[in-house]
């Protein structure tokens, strides 16, 4: 699951020459307040307006977010996400259909903002975003996989903002989490059907605007934050999984749990092992986002 935008600026903000998707192609799911997908016709998010609860879509100027329109919709009060469209063209829409469980674009009349870009903020206490079709990919023994999420986090507190699970089980016991953190450590968690564990650990948790990718060829992972390695091919070696979601903002299994206290700004996830690719997406990513790392 990986990556970022290449763009062209747009009212948002930053300048960029190409769509990112354009050359690297094949994602399973690809979600941005930017435009990454040059084919990509549809529209960024759905707006929920506190004012009335009326909902609306809402695309792209220029390849950014169109702020101007969202603000115009949602008036002085607080504007919350339905749906985060997928632009890879495969519908894996992320939803969420609860209003007190949506996380917010607007707050009080003004744009949520990260590194002064768009961002939803997810409250830390029930807010996520779920596609119910997505996780069966990565279901079976050491699939192969890659992520690439950019965000921060807000506090130290046990905190989720990607995960592959399985909710209809009385256990929930399979999961998959990227670059989690708890109230010392980033760390990557998976656990089959049986509950054998394999979790990794890395320190020095900041509260900034981020960039982490993982890849994983099935056996091992890799992680890397803002361009530097964390974990280089650690064991994850563990039994079958059977997924059944990829949830932003929370662990979705029998429960939901560990929410996201923090921003997002993008995710996009492949099917496959991209480490082969991962450093030049991560430079083009940092320039496109003005990140200073």
């Amino acid at each position: 699951m990986i990556l970022s935008t290449h763009g062209i600026i747009g009212s948002s903000g930053g300048s960029i020459s190409s769509l990112l998707l354009d050359t690297y192609t094949g994602s399973s799911a690809a979600y941005s307040l930017k435009k990454i997908r040059t084919a990509y016709s549809g529209n960024a998010i759905r707006v929920r307006r506190s004012s009335d609860n009326a909902e609306q879509d809402f695309g792209f100027v220029a390849s950014a977010l169109d702020t101007a329109s969202i603000l115009t919709f949602v008036g002085g009060g607080n504007g919350f996400v339905t749906t985060w469209y997928d632009q890879s063209g495969n519908s894996y829409n992320q939803t969420q259909s609860n209003a007190t469980q949506q996380p917010k674009i607007i707050d009080s009349g003004s744009i949520v903002l990260s590194n002064s870009l768009p961002a939803l903020k997810f409250d830390g206490s029930d807010d996520f975003l779920v596609n119910m079709a997505l996780g069966s990919f990565f279901a079976g023994t050491n699939v192969a996989c890659s992520i690439v999420g950019l965000y921060d986090f807000s506090v130290t507190q046990s905190s989720t903002p990607i995960s592959m699970a399985k909710i209809a089980t009385s256990t929930g016991l399979e999961q998959l989490i990227f670059n989690g953190i708890d109230t010392s450590n980033y760390y990557s968690y998976k656990r089959d059907n049986s509950g054998t564990i394999k979790s990794h650990q890395f320190t020095s948790i900041d509260f900034i605007q981020q960039l982490h990718t993982a890849t994983s060829a099935g056996s091992t992972l890799s992680t890397r934050k803002n361009g530097v390695a964390k974990l280089n091919n650690v064991d994850v070696n563990v039994g079958n999984i059977s997924l059944d979601n990829v949830t932003l903002g929370a662990l979705s299994r029998n429960t939901s749990s560990s929410f996201f206290n923090g921003k997002m700004q993008e995710v996009i996830i492949f099917k496959s092992d991209q480490a082969s690719i991962i450093s030049p997406l991560e430079n083009t990513i940092k320039t496109n986002y003005s990140m200073t790392w």
